[in-house]
């Protein structure tokens, strides 16, 4: 049995249809900004077409029922929209966790000591990344 794929066109506009039914039980403008994102609509596209080349009729579940190719795509576009919802928090946390300045070569404190000339503040301890650059930027001059 030979598969049948759509266009291009079929599938971005599936994937349009499925984040306007399913993206707003995620957060409220979601729908909003996927549909304004080429890259999310692309990628939410080719899960659909991922979920044409994997469906097989002849599949069962584990208690004997089958899905049919539209609800198969339609589980395979939300897992993809909880991707992109994923991969979005992933990101944004990656540059804003605190980050303890202990951990890199060298003490703080002990830089701090040299350049001032009095103890480091326990709160020095740990500042974010741009902390450290506003810190060094200052003491540079």
């Amino acid at each position: 049995m030979e598969q049948q794929f759509e266009t291009l066109e079929v599938y971005t506009n599936l994937a349009k249809k499925i984040i306007s039914k399913f993206a707003p039980t995620f957060y409220i403008g979601l729908r909003k900004e996927l549909l304004s994102n080429d890259e999310a609509i692309s990628d939410i596209a080719s899960a659909i077409m991922m979920a044409d080349w994997k469906w097989d009729a002849n599949r069962k579940g584990h208690e004997g029922q089958s899905k049919t190719r539209y609800s198969y795509r339609n589980q395979c576009g939300i897992w993809a929209i909880k991707t992109y919802i994923s991969s979005k928090y992933k990101k944004k946390n990656q540059y804003s966790n605190p980050v303890s300045l202990h951990d890199y070569s060298g003490s703080f404190c002990r830089f701090w000591a040299r350049v001032t000339g009095s103890r480091c503040p326990c709160c020095l301890c740990h500042i974010s990344l741009v902390g450290l650059f506003i810190v060094l930027c200052i003491f540079s001059y």
